[in-house]
């Protein structure tokens, strides 16, 4: 009876951590897009990578203020100082092939190419980190994509090269996730820290070559994107440690969906017909999957990378 009684707390104790992770990805999902909309209100002439530099040069200033006094050398301590780098280079590659994705497809293409990332997400964890994944996520997460699909106007994109930088987007965003799954032993602080700082670093001695003096209201944006960038990141540092990394790959879809509700509070931007379908594929899905975790009798997925 006592083992019984210590299996089913083990389980109660994974099960809200598995739904504090979902509540995680969902909070990742509405700062991704509070940084879309950021990033739509930089006026032009100022260079992507200006903008990259800023956000995570924002992100660094923010941590030595708040958690540098406390932490100090800890912040910066790790026992895998190599994947601490190759993970941040991931982070550099992303927006190098957003530049050139944006400069090939329309922006509703790239970004369908790019939330297929949620089924990727799936595969990777099943062959790479070993995990099971249930019937319901695959189907949910299908599902999913079919809504983002339906939101991005149910286009059908050509297969040709093209596809291949925002593709690169969504593995190197994956492989990131997968990283962060393997290193959840160290601090998410000292994870954040070597993200940003080794983007930083390689963009500094290109920023003398493109950088513009920005207005106050671009360094208001550009706080904005780097607060909210910092935000982003350690939500999916902590959904990689409360849970295996397939679980909340179907809420990756939410991104669009706060994007349009954003888009509506502030451009009062209607969503057609086909926006409002979508978005109720993915808000049902994702329900769906909150209330199997949280009633069901087993789990969505079991880790194999314990």
């Amino acid at each position: 009876m006592r083992v019984h009684n210590l299996i089913a707390l083990e389980n109660t104790t994974q099960k809200g951590q598995y739904l504090m992770a979902m509540g995680a990805m969902i909070l990742t999902a509405f700062f991704w897009a509070v940084i879309e909309i950021l990033g739509g209100l930089i006026p032009k002439g100022y260079s992507p990578v200006q903008t990259v530099w800023s956000r995570y040069f924002v992100h660094i200033l923010f941590m030595l203020a708040i958690f540098g006094p406390r932490k100090r050398g800890a912040l910066i301590r790790t026992d895998c100082i190599g994947m601490q780098i190759a993970r941040s280079m991931l982070m550099l590659c992303m927006p190098i092939c957003f530049i050139f994705s944006i400069r090939l497809l329309p922006l509703n293409v790239l970004w369908f190419v790019f939330w297929s990332t949620g089924l990727v997400q799936l595969l990777f964890a099943s062959y790479i980190l070993h995990e099971v994944v249930s019937v319901d996520l695959w189907i949910a997460s299908i599902f999913g994509w079919a809504g983002v699909w339906l939101m991005a106007g149910a286009i059908l994109p050509p297969f040709n090269w093209r596809l291949i930088p925002p593709l690169g987007m969504g593995v190197c965003y994956v492989i990131y996730l997968l990283m962060t799954r393997r290193m959840r032993h160290e601090s998410a602080q000292t994870n954040l820290f070597h993200t940003a700082f080794w983007v930083v670093l390689p963009l500094s001695f290109l920023l003398p070559l493109v950088w513009k003096m920005p207005t106050l209201r671009v360094i208001g944006i550009y706080t904005g994107i780097g607060l909210s960038g910092y935000l982003v990141l350690y939500f999916l540092d902590k959904t990689m440690e409360m849970a295996p990394a397939a679980l909340t790959a179907p809420f990756f879809f939410t991104i669009p969906l706060w994007t349009g509700i954003l888009e509506y509070i502030i451009y009062h931007k209607a969503p057609l017909p086909l926006t409002w379908l979508g978005a109720f594929i993915v808000l049902a899905t994702s329900a769906y999957l909150v209330l199997v975790e949280s009633i069901g009798r087993r789990h969505l997925v079991y880790s194999g990378d314990q």
